[in-house]
Formats: structure tokens, sequence, C-alpha cells
């Protein structure tokens, strides 16, 4: 039996809402940040993948979260 707090269970609305707002980033931002942080993928591993520099993976993961943040911040209110 799952916790109603278990981290893997996400809100159907709040999934909306992510993919949605991931829909909205650059290309280049969201195919890191699906890689990084919904794949698994460590930043090393996504650059090999993507072929390109470890930092444009790292810079791309940090302005796209960046930008999750502040849309789905903007949308709660």
């Amino acid at each position: 039996m799952q916790s109603e707090h278990d981290p893997h269970i996400v809100d159907p609305g709040l999934r909306h809402d992510l993919m949605h707002a991931l829909s909205l980033l650059p290309l280049h931002e969201r195919t890191a940040v699906v890689l990084c942080c919904q794949n698994g993928l460590s930043h090393n591993e996504a650059a090999r993948v993507l072929d390109i520099p470890l930092g444009t993976v790292k810079t791309n993961v940090l302005r796209g979260r960046e930008k999750l943040k502040r849309t789905l911040a903007a949308w709660a209110n």
C-alpha cells in the first residue's frame, strides 16, 4: 500500500501543468531537463547523448528548471 505522501505520485492537475510548462521551454532547455530530471541521466551522460559540452547541459538544466519554477509559481497565484 502506498502512502498519501509518496513522492512518486503526482497530482494529475500538477502533472498537466508541468507538462504544459515544459512545452513552453526552448527545445534545448526542455531536452536537458527531461533527460536529467525526468529520465535520471547525469549531466555527463546527457552531454554525451546530446553531443554538447558538459557546461552547456548544466546551464540548460539550470535555466530550464528556473523557468519551470517561475511559470508554475505564476500559475499558482
